[in-house]
Formats: C-alpha cells, sequence, structure tokens
C-alpha cells in the first residue's frame, strides 16, 4: 500500500465528498439512503494522496430485549479505478476496530446475492455469509427480520456476520 495513505472519520465539511464518492460507485437507490442519513451515522474516510478513495458508513444499534449491541456496516464503497487493491479490506478492518472498540456484540453487513465480490471480501477476513433463508432454517426468521430491520436491507438477500462474542447461540456453530 501507499505510505501516503490516510484513515479518519468524516465531519459534516467531508459529506460532499462522500456523495461524490456514492454517485460514482452505487445507483440513485443507494445514494438516496446514504445521503438520507449522512447524519445518522458514523463514516469513516479513506483518503490516498488527500484525495477520498472510500468510504464505510456505520451505525450501533442496541437490541435491549436480547441484550445485544450489532454493528452495522451500512455502506462501504471504494472509487472503480481503486476497487481490487486491498482498499476494502482497510476500510472493513477499520469499521470492525470501531465495532469492538464500542463493545458491538456481532457485526453485519447485507448485500444481494449477485454481488459475490462483497461476499468474497467479508468471508476472506472471517464473517460468515448466509442466503436469508438458510439463516432462517439456523436461527429462526424471528432474528432474520430482526438483522434486515437494523440494517434497512429490505432489498437483500444475504446477511454477512461476524460474531464478536457468543451471545447468539445458534451463530456459534461455524458449519452451516
Amino acid at each position: 500500500m501507499d505510505n501516503s495513505l490516510n484513515i479518519r472519520f468524516a465531519s459534516e465539511k467531508d459529506y460532499d465528498k462522500v456523495l461524490e464518492l456514492a454517485s460514482e460507485v452505487f445507483g440513485y437507490y443507494d445514494y438516496y439512503y446514504i445521503s438520507s442519513s449522512l447524519y445518522r451515522t458514523r463514516i469513516i474516510l479513506l483518503e490516498l494522496n488527500n484525495e477520498v478513495i472510500g468510504f464505510a458508513q456505520l451505525y450501533l444499534v442496541k437490541v435491549k430485549e436480547l441484550g445485544l449491541r450489532i454493528g452495522v456496516i451500512y455502506y462501504m464503497g471504494v472509487k472503480v479505478r481503486y476497487q481490487g487493491r486491498g482498499y476494502g479490506k482497510i476500510l472493513l478492518d477499520e469499521s470492525e476496530k470501531y465495532f469492538i472498540h464500542r463493545k458491538a456484540d456481532l457485526i453485519i453487513a447485507t448485500t444481494r446475492k449477485e454481488n459475490i465480490r462483497v461476499q468474497k471480501l467479508f468471508s476472506s477476513t472471517g464473517y460468515m455469509v448466509y442466503d436469508i433463508f438458510d439463516l432462517s432454517i439456523r436461527c429462526g426468521w424471528d432474528l432474520v427480520d430482526l438483522l434486515l430491520s437494523i440494517a434497512y436491507a429490505y432489498e437483500d438477500d444475504v446477511i454477512m456476520i461476524k460474531q464478536l462474542t457468543n451471545k447468539v447461540p445458534c451463530l456459534t456453530d461455524t458449519m452451516h
């Protein structure tokens, strides 16, 4: 990696850069949700030579009735010309550090079945990748519905989960 790489939290003055990147990487549907949630999420920026080349949009949800703290990687994107060079993994690692520091029990992200590249990235860093129907058989629809609603992922059919504690028993067994 380049030694002029910088990772930092975005401030309000960076939001235009995040939206510019979001418009390049995502379609209008996702751009709308990224832009409408800027003030309710934490954003990690990845800069190369003072250029924002990637971001991760994060938030933590406390589910009191289950005693869980769930970290959500809401959106993560890297400029097209920088994809495939390990920058997504850097953003993912920084996102995990953020949630570990905030004592999350698990971290989730969602995507579509067709997005094999993202599934491979998350899988390579220890996430379990579940089709929502397979996860429902394993853990029940109540958990799947909870995770999808927490992630606002009503269009997605894959949930990627990294459990940091053993508070969700159906996820502790690595066989699936």
